[in-house]
């Protein structure tokens, strides 16, 4: 919020949907406006308002995953440079070619992450208004593990069996 939002305004922070996720994230970011010398109040009132809205997105399963960009240019450079050598190819230099091959490969791969490509993204949006306009806003993205997505999702309708004992 920077300069955008004076620290001497009430700000009230409430989110779009009532997960879990969005709570925690509310939580988080009480703490860090508190710390960081903002009023935060507990009702509405006349405060500016901070909304926190988090959406979880589905890839299409079969999107391009781009994991062996630049390994035919790193083969093909392996190749020429092994023709220009001549015929005087030594055990240490096929050793050294090998080793800086694997290297420059292991260069190439280092900005990927192992496993599969989650197929789920977060989106959190947090916007800073007051009755008539926006005063700050900010969004990031990440990637989340599709086994945890069911985290970040809004509880909606749930029923729960409740069985007592006498």
């Amino acid at each position: 919020m920077g300069n955008k939002v004076s620290k001497e305004q009430a700000l009230y922070v409430s989110a779009s949907e009532d997960s879990p996720f969005n709570q925690a994230v509310i939580a988080e970011l009480i703490a860090s406006l508190v710390n960081n010398g903002y009023t935060v109040i507990k009702t509405r009132e006349a405060a500016i308002n901070v909304e926190v809205d988090t959406q979880v997105l589905q890839f299409s399963a079969k999107r391009l995953q781009a994991r062996t960009v630049g390994i035919p240019t790193a083969l093909a450079a392996g190749v020429w440079t092994l023709s220009e050598l001549n015929s005087s190819i030594s055990a240490a230099g096929v050793a050294t070619g090998l080793i800086s091959g694997t290297e420059a490969l292991t260069y190439i791969n280092s900005d990927k992450a192992s496993g599969a490509t989650p197929q789920t993204e977060i989106i959190i949006n947090a916007a800073v208004s007051d009755n008539s306009r926006y005063l700050a806003v900010s969004r990031a993205t990440y990637y989340v593990a599709d086994s945890d997505q069911w985290l970040y999702q809004a509880i909606r309708n749930a029923s729960f069996n409740v069985r007592g004992s006498n």
